[in-house]
Formats: C-alpha cells, structure tokens, sequence
C-alpha cells in the first residue's frame, strides 16, 4: 500500500487518509479475529477500539514501524481459520497474508507477530496435520518474499557494521520504571514537556500506552474464566506479556536469547511493548466477555482495580519522596495522575456493575474516552513544508549545482529524497566504508545511522565527499567560528541557521593522477588536490595533463550516464558510494569499477569521447525473485487442488 500511495503522489491529504486508514484496519481486523473466540461481539468490539487507540498503533502508525503493527492481527485471522480447517487453500491463504504483512519489513514487530502465530497455534492444537499445513504455509510465504529479504540479507552482509550493531541489539535492557508507560504516553515522560519526569530518568526505551481502563479489564480477563473457544487465546496473551516483559527488562532466561543466533539481533528493550500491548487489549477483551457472560467474579474486579491502584498510589509516595513538585511542568504529570485515577474509577464502578447491560456500554465508552483522549494532540497551523521550504533550501535549489550540503544539524538526513539536494547522511543502509570515513571525520555518532555530523571535516574529506554546502545551526557558535575562519561564503543566515558555501571537486570529473593507496581512510586529509587514491593500479600510468569536463545527461534513481571527450587515458571519480550491485559500462561494454578515495567510485576511460553508464541492481534480486514466483506457483497449486477437492465433494454429495 505505501508504494501505491508514493504512485499517487503521496500528498499530504492521502497520506493522512492513508494512516487513518491503517488505524481503522488494526482496529477492524483485531474485531475480526476476536469475534469468533468471544461469545459477544460487544467484546470484540472492546478489544478492536482498545487496539485502534493504543499507544502501539498511534504513536508508530506515521513510522515505518507502525505498518506491521496495523496488521497485528491479520495473520492470527488466517491461523485461526487454518486451525479451524486445515487444509490446501487455508494454508495458501495463509502464505499469502503472512508474506502480505512481512512486505511490511520491520523484523522486530514481524518476529511477535508471527511468533504469537506459532504460540497460539501451539495452544489451539496438537493436530499433526494442522502443524503440517501451517508450516507449509510459513514456508511458502517465506519464498514469497524472497525478492525482498535475499538482497536485504546480502546488503547486510556487505554492510558489516550494520550486522556488528545489530549482532548485540538483545544485549539491550529497559528500566522497569518504564514499564508504568503503558498507562499513558504522558505519565513517564513520554513528550517534550515531560524531559524532566517526576519519577525517572527522562530517557531510555518506550513502552506503548493502553490506557488504565485497558489494563483493568485485562486484570479480569487474566483472572476470569474465559469461554471454551477462548482459551488458547487468553494462554497465548498471558504467555506473550509475560515473555514481552521479562525480554523488555533483562530478566533470565529471556535474556539468555542475547546469545543465540540471528534472536540476537533484535532490539526487543525497544519494541517489546508492541507484543505485550497487544496482548493487554485480547486479556481486555476477554475481560469484557467475562463480564457480560457472567463468569467474571466481584473478588477478580476487586483484585485488578486494587493492583492498578496501588500502583498509582506507589507513583504519588515516589513523586512525594523526590520532591518532584520542584521539576518545571510538575503540574501536567499530576494532572495526568488524577485523569488516569479518574478513568480507573469510572473504568472499575462500570466493571462492578457490568451485570446491567448498560454499564458493559458505559465500560466500553470509557475504553474508548481514554484512548481518545491519549490519541489527540492540539492541531498546528497548517503549513505545506515541503512546497514552502525555508529560505536557505529555495536559495541550494536555484543554484542548482547538484553537490552536496553537510548538515549541522539543519536539513536532517533524507531529506534529499524530497528537495534534490544530495547528502552524505542517510538514515537506510550505506557501504561500510562511507560509514567509517562518516564515523572518523563528521562524528563520532553511536549508530550505524549516518546523520547529527558533531564536526567539520578536513577540507580534503570535504572534497572526496563532494560537499559543497554546510546548514549550521546558530546554537552552535564553535562551528560558525570554524567556518568562517576557514574562509567559507555566508549565502544566507537568520536567528536559526546560517548556510555557508565552499568549493569542491565535481561530483564527477575526470583524472590522470592517482596514488595507490591500499587504505587510505587514515590519509583522506592529506590527499594532494586533482588526485585520486585508489586500492589497485588501473592499466595506465598516473600522469598530469588537461582537464576534461564529463557531462550528466542521464540521473536516476538506480542508473546514470555521463559522456566524456577524454584527451588521454583517465579515471571518471564518482563521489558516490562504491557498493556491490553497481555495474559499469563503456560505450555498451562491461568495465570494472575501482574504489576511489577509500569508499567512493572510479571508472577507467580510454582515450577519446565514451558514453559511460552506471546501474545498480540489489544482489540477490533475481534469484529472490525466481524463489518468488516459485513461490506464487506452490500457491497456486495448493489454490487449485483445493478447489478441485470441493468439487470432487459437491458432485459426491450431488
């Protein structure tokens, strides 16, 4: 769906639609999947508003993570219906939505979400068949999206410092006190006014709010007996809470996954209250079943109201005991307090007298208030950033030189994308090597991130890199003076930002110089101008001579092509980064390209005028998606038997 909305133009209205839409469809397909394990809808209905409005799908919905946890509970729909009726088609349904979902590439949400598939269909059945279906299934959707996840591997493989940040991603640990986020998004700091939380320190990993009215109701579901058809349900949302909330704080044995491969690579302190939100709003939901039925006793609602009091209590005395009236802002953290004592109590007066129907409608409009109330922020003025953009961008886009800018840290890392003015940051994968002449002359940055440049390179690093333009913050007067001492032109600057120019090597251009230098990320600064370090020795000798100008006649997104009137044999620089999955080509033939200037791009050029082409085509692509289409046909088939197996029944019975 999003390469569909980026097709239509990705305009602000259809993009807001189109997250209205993903909130409407979490909540739509978590109803569905409850309403056949409940025996009345109106808990389902609890169950798909308490998701829709959870901090899990609101505060992730506008982020590449919020997609996958919008369709939580579509693949449990089509495990539940393949544990219902196991057989050809359901499983080839079931590779089909399973790879749907898994299109969404987050690997933190996928892994709960298809791991509550398996732990589910352990509790649901001990069916040999059953198990036999649903791992077919699992491995067809898996060579479905093989066009996407082989080149992912491989770029990750290239990419070693991506894989040495995420091969220790489940070392990571979460502060209990961030549990208590799951109350609200507010209660722990969970916005710019709360930097200084009244318990707490005032960073570390989120929790996802469900609201307190959520958790009571879970309390009941936990506790009350639930229906026949519902039990593997509520097994599976005790056991993923409590297996979510154990990983989230570093509790043994979960935390013993931090040495099992591929687990490893996860960072679950950081995720892990998707799965247990989700769960809260099943026990919730359960809990409104419960209820309604009658199974639900006094002493259970008694239990989970005192708990969930006791905790606000605890919150106050510790508020108390650190003097928290002092921290700036400490009257919205105790209005938020008091709203979330509000709720418990409407929340608990409606659960006490849920054998009137009425009250069960009043329990539920609380579910929904409360979501609401967490879900809505105060609507800014309307401004269309993008085709206003700030002064300093209008005056880089008129000129219109195609080098590019260093952010400092205005003009934040892919922003490019938008206003076709490069940067060297990027917040998706870049070649280990770029990543390392980023790591050692723009930071020191504590990511595999490239973005929050914390200094200004040497001029040198500044030319391989083809930087041109530097956006620099006024609050950063140690930059400012840096730069002006080095003689930098002021194009534009107000009380926020200054942009400053200085000249650079092309982007592309053409030379006879070279060094061989088999690592020369240490030497960067030192590299004499007009020359180029490479790792091996081209076919011609390093040699002076005329310049020569190569021309851009094609850009695009993964191919370009320059022409070039060479007047001795050279080298065509590139100052982009020098990646597996980049071809060359001179005037239609195959050419090796070079490493220059330890992490960019050179193509050796003969004498005379040449059309040189480069493309990148993703390693593994066309094997992933041969496995695809074998794939797409194994469920074809499974579709076809299945189908013929009906008829074959139809005519018998006829």
């Amino acid at each position: 769906p999003t390469l569909i909305v980026c097709l239509l133009g990705n305009g602000s209205a259809l993009v807001n639609a189109y997250f209205l839409l993903l909130i409407l469809c979490s909540g739509v397909f978590t109803y569905f999947f409850l309403r056949p394990r409940v025996e009345h809808w109106a808990a389902a209905l609890a169950g798909g508003i308490g998701f829709a409005l959870s901090g899990t799908v609101i505060q992730t919905v506008p982020y590449v993570v919020g997609h996958p946890i919008a369709l939580f509970s579509l693949p449990l729909i089509v495990t539940a219906r393949l544990i219902d009726q196991p057989n050809a088609r359901r499983a080839a349904q079931l590779a089909l939505v399973f790879a749907f979902v898994a299109t969404a590439t987050f690997p933190p949400a996928l892994l709960m979400t298809f791991g509550s598939c398996v732990i589910y269909t352990a509790f649901a059945t001990r069916d040999r068949r059953t198990w036999g279906w649903f791992a077919a299934g699992a491995a067809i959707s898996l060579m479905l999206v093989a066009f996407l996840y082989i080149p992912a591997k491989l770029v990750m493989d290239e990419a070693s410092h991506i894989s040495e940040y995420y091969k220790h991603g489940a070392e990571l640990k979460m502060d209990p006190h961030r549990l208590l986020q799951i109350l609200s998004p507010t209660i722990m700091g969970g916005v710019d006014v709360y930097r200084n939380p009244a318990i707490g320190p005032p960073t570390g990993h989120q929790f996802y709010y469900v609201g307190i009215a959520v958790l009571l109701l879970a309390g009941i579901g936990s506790l009350a007996r639930p229906a026949q058809k519902a039990r593997a349900l509520q097994l599976t949302a005790i056991l993923c809470s409590i297996l979510g909330t154990m990983k989230a704080v570093g509790l043994p044995p979960l935390q013993w996954i931090q040495y099992v491969p591929f687990l490893r690579n996860f960072h679950y302190a950081a995720y892990a209250g998707i799965a247990v939100a989700w769960c809260a709003v099943m026990l919730a939901a359960l809990g409104v079943d419960a209820l309604l039925a009658g199974r639900a006793k006094r002493w259970q609602i008694a239990i989970s109201a005192i708990s969930l009091a006791g905790v606000l209590a605890a919150m106050r005395l510790g508020a108390y005991l650190v003097h928290a009236e002092r921290i700036p802002n400490y009257f919205r953290w105790e209005h938020d307090l008091h709203l979330l004592a509000l709720f418990l109590v409407l929340a608990a007066t409606f659960a006490w007298f849920a054998g009137r129907r009425p009250a069960v409608a009043l329990l539920i409009a609380v579910v929904a208030a409360e979501g609401m109330t967490y879900a809505m922020w105060p609507r800014p003025r309307r401004w269309d950033l993008w085709n206003h953009p700030p002064q300093y961008v209008e005056i880089m886009r008129r000129r219109n030189t195609g080098n590019r800018v260093l952010p400092l840290p205005i003009f934040p890392a892919n922003t490019e994308s938008v206003y076709g003015i490069p940067t060297l940051d990027v917040i998706l994968t870049a070649s280990t090597r770029v990543f390392e002449v980023y790591r050692d002359y723009f930071g020191p940055i504590d990511s595999p991130l490239l973005r929050d440049s914390r200094r200004i390179p040497p001029e040198r690093v500044l030319d391989a890199a083809n930087v041109e333009y530097l956006t620099i913050w006024v609050g950063q007067p140690q930059l400012l003076a840096e730069a002006k001492a080095r003689g930098y032109e002021t194009l534009y600057n107000d009380a926020y930002v200054q942009l400053m120019r200085r000249n650079t090597e092309p982007r592309y251009w053409f030379t006879s110089r070279y060094e061989v230098v088999p690592n020369a990320l240490p030497l960067l600064p030192q590299r004499p101008a007009g020359e180029v370090f490479l790792d091996r020795t081209p076919s011609f000798a390093s040699s002076d001579g005329a310049p020569a100008a190569p021309k851009l006649t094609k850009f695009g997104l993964n191919e370009l092509e320059l022409t070039i009137d060479a007047p001795r044999a050279g080298l065509l620089v590139c100052s982009e980064s020098n990646m597996n999955g980049w071809r060359a080509t001179i005037d239609g033939r195959p050419t090796p390209i070079l490493a220059a200037n330890y992490a960019f791009r050179a193509v050796e050029v003969p004498t005379g005028r040449h059309i040189i082409r480069l493309a990148y085509r993703p390693p593994g692509f066309r094997l992933g998606l041969f496995i695809a289409l074998l794939g797409a046909v194994l469920c074809a088939v499974l579709l076809r038997a299945s189908s013929s197996q009906v008829a074959t029944s139809h005519r018998e019975t006829a």
